[in-house]
């Protein structure tokens, strides 16, 4: 299959998902998506010549799911369902016993409201979907490929867990009606914020640049944790071994698990980035050495790349 387009971040919004819904939404929601601004791009994507099939693939919803797992155990932004955790071994299950490839069926018009534009699926698979999903920190790239003299859609859902945690922290402390807890939250971020400056001195003293782009500009360089904050015990949180120096750019595609080090030699998740952003990033890569990580770096190296990395297919 050779691609020919592609629609990047689609976000899953809380009024797309049909139970994890978060306590910060009032609405009921329904089955249509949200996709851009109307335009007629857009349209033609789905609607317009030799367009014969839109379709899922098995192991991508398992590898969504396990990289929801965490947030599925731990609901750090509160749902209107309460304990989601419940239904996670269900989903997984389900998600097994899956057809390879599931058709995903659209309705022969989309919606257009207010300029924007939407669509809705209308078989089992969009159902199920709009279950297991979890809103703000969920996506689809959605690709177009040419195959076989005709063109196939495929949906490919993905987790990023850059969302804004204090928001959710103080929404869940006001549905709780814990006055206490707010102030606890507000010492805890004060105390983290001092130990991140400390973490993030200590790898510009010893890194002085992004690894990546050997940028060496002070602001332009940020603490980047290796093992993410979410996972780490009280050891890890601020281990200076789990950290490098990148610069945003790089830090967002690491964190996004759009980027790792298999050992040392720099990759990217070419089927959600698309080739062609892909080597608009590389672009940004003067020279790239394949940075020799010393044992205990490469250990969290190892970790990132075994579970955050989301491995091309």
């Amino acid at each position: 299959m050779e691609e020919i387009d592609r629609i990047q971040y689609v976000k899953i919004a809380d009024s797309f998902v049909k139970v994890n819904k978060t306590i910060s939404f009032r609405g009921h929601g329904e089955a249509k998506l949200y996709i851009s601004p109307i335009n007629d791009k857009t349209h033609s994507f789905f609607y317009e010549k030799n367009v014969n099939k839109f379709f899922i693939k098995k192991k991508d919803i398992l590898t969504y799911l396990r990289d929801a797992k965490y947030e599925y155990t731990n609901q750090e932004m509160g749902y209107r369902a309460g304990n989601i955790s419940e239904n996670y071994k269900d989903y997984f299950f389900k998600s097994e016993q899956l057809k390879e490839e599931e058709e995903i069926i659209l309705e022969d018009s989309p919606i257009k409201s207010k300029g924007r534009y939407y669509i809705r699926g209308s078989n089992e698979i969009w159902f199920f979907l709009r279950e297991i999903f979890i809103p703000i920190i969920s996506y689809f790239q959605i690709v177009k490929y040419s195959y076989k003299n005709e063109n196939v859609i495929r949906f490919i859902p993905f987790i990023d867990y850059n969302y804004d945690k204090r928001k959710f922290i103080a929404e869940k402390s006001i549905n709780q009606k814990d006055k206490n807890l707010s102030y606890l939250n507000q010492e805890s971020e004060k105390r983290d914020a001092i130990k991140q400056k400390k973490y993030r001195d200590k790898l510009l003293d010893e890194f002085g640049r992004c690894i990546v782009t050997t940028i060496s500009i002070e602001p332009l360089l940020q603490a980047c944790h290796i093992k993410p904050h979410r996972y780490c015990n009280k050891k890890e949180e601020f281990d200076s071994f789990n950290g490098i120096i990148l610069t945003p750019t790089f830090h967002k595609l690491f964190d996004s698990g759009l980027m790792s080090f298999n050992k040392s030699k720099l990759i990217f998740s070419s089927h959600i980035l698309g080739l062609r952003q892909e080597s608009i990033i590389k672009k940004s890569i003067v020279s790239y050495n394949n940075y020799s990580f010393e044992e205990s770096r490469q250990n969290y190296i190892n970790w990132h790349f075994k579970n955050i990395f989301k491995f091309p297919n």
